[in-house]
């Protein structure tokens, strides 16, 4: 079964993969932001491993841009240090495309990570829209 997923223009079709291999990450971000996200996925109905991830799996297929400035925490713009780790669970694959793209464009995961919970948080970013249509089924004896 596919999901039909529009962000914006673009349109993306992707497969559900409940058994993809997913590995925890670990994120260096601010406590208070951590907090305000997570809260905000919760208010959407969704967690906050699911809201990084398909935000993720945007960026990555370019359907997502970060024309954001750096989090007031990250220490190329403080310089200082950053705050606690969290951990998020990401499918490997979008982790990977993720990454390719973030070293293309002179980022880390932690940045673009972190761009990324700022821009969910700030209402810069949304999750997309996912529509499922059912189609109607027969009757056994038509079968």
């Amino acid at each position: 079964m596919s999901q039909h997923v529009e962000e914006g223009t673009r349109s993306l079709v992707r497969e559900h993969r409940g058994t993809e291999a997913s590995s925890p990450r670990s994120v260096r971000c601010d406590d208070g932001l951590w907090a305000a996200v997570k809260a905000r996925a919760e208010a959407d109905g969704v967690t906050i491993n699911y809201a990084v991830g398909v935000l993720l799996e945007g960026y990555a297929s370019d359907a997502v841009r970060l024309e954001l400035p750096p989090p007031t925490d990250d220490p190329a713009v403080t310089g200082g240090t950053r705050s606690s780790v969290s951990s998020l669970r990401v499918a490997d694959t979008v982790w990977a495309a993720a990454k390719a793209r973030a070293a293309g464009e002179g980022l880390t995961m932690n940045a673009v990570v972190n761009r990324i919970l700022g821009g969910y948080h700030d209402g810069l970013l949304r999750l997309p829209t996912v529509v499922l249509y059912f189609a109607p089924t027969g009757r056994p004896s038509e079968a």
